[in-house]
């Protein structure tokens, strides 16, 4: 039972695990510590060890990725203390990317889609679990909880299978829907921002999205992107995305006060 004194980021991982993971998926056995991606660990920039949680961000970012990462990865973290902010690229990227806009990481809660590690090493392509449908439901079940817990002002999607899982709890995500992952060309085509998004199970609740390429794969992803009147190219790489985040973080800071 989790006590009312709990500390959000706490209170969610112990509740995010469900009882079965599908094939090719396992449990995460402990938090780690430091800054760490839930349910890796607690989802906090600014956690340490042998420190308590620094404040949650309620009504703040919500960052939110397709899975954790293998257990090969995770043991590697734990031993560690945190995920490496520097060497880890979803973290290096995001830090830059967050600079430019002036977002800082202490406003963001740091979660995923999909629960649990992958076995093994490999941590690419589409999640293990995705195509189970108990486990999905929990993800988004779960989801909707963290949604509720932090009522986030706006959430930043990262890689293109992400909107689509999400699309399934929110109706103002529909044109995000289907079963396959998306382009880059058809994210931006369907609309990366959507504003008034509301999302199943989350009462008196409307907030932003904006869909981003993963971090990981930023320096040739962010090429792509088009944006009103922006595009990614060889000498503004980011102008695309970082239009579409600051229009998103402009939203949020009027929805803020309402939610």
């Amino acid at each position: 039972m989790v006590s009312r004194n709990t500390h959000p980021s706490e209170m969610l991982w112990k509740q995010h695990s469900p009882r079965t993971y599908p094939s090719g998926l396992i449990r995460v056995p402990r938090a780690i510590p430091g800054p760490a991606f839930l349910p890796g660990g607690y989802g906090l920039s600014g956690a340490a060890k042998d420190q308590p949680l620094p404040e949650f961000p309620a009504n703040g970012v919500m960052v939110l990725g397709h899975d954790f990462d293998s257990e090969v990865e995770y043991k590697k973290s734990y031993e560690r203390g945190f995920e490496d902010l520097k060497a880890n690229s979803t973290w290096r990227e995001l830090t830059s990317l967050f600079l430019t806009v002036n977002l800082l990481r202490e406003t963001c809660f740091f979660t995923n889609f999909y629960m649990g590690l992958r076995q093994g090493n490999n941590s690419q392509g589409k999640n293990p679990g995705a195509s189970d449908k108990p486990f999905v439901m929990h993800c988004e079940r779960f989801l909707c909880e963290q949604i509720r817990v932090q009522r986030p002002s706006l959430i930043v999607t990262l890689g293109l299978w992400v909107p689509r899982a999400i699309a399934a709890i929110s109706p103002e995500l529909q044109c995000w829907s289907g079963t396959k992952e998306m382009t880059i060309k058809e994210l931006d085509a369907s609309g990366p921002l959507i504003n008034d998004v509301t999302f199943h199970g989350v009462p008196n609740l409307r907030t932003v999205v904006v869909a981003l390429v993963h971090p990981a794969h930023r320096p040739a992803n962010v090429l792509k992107r088009r944006y009103r009147n922006s595009a990614g190219n060889e000498f503004f790489r980011n102008d695309a995305e970082v239009e579409m985040l600051q229009d998103a973080i402009a939203l949020s800071e009027l929805r803020r006060d309402c939610n």
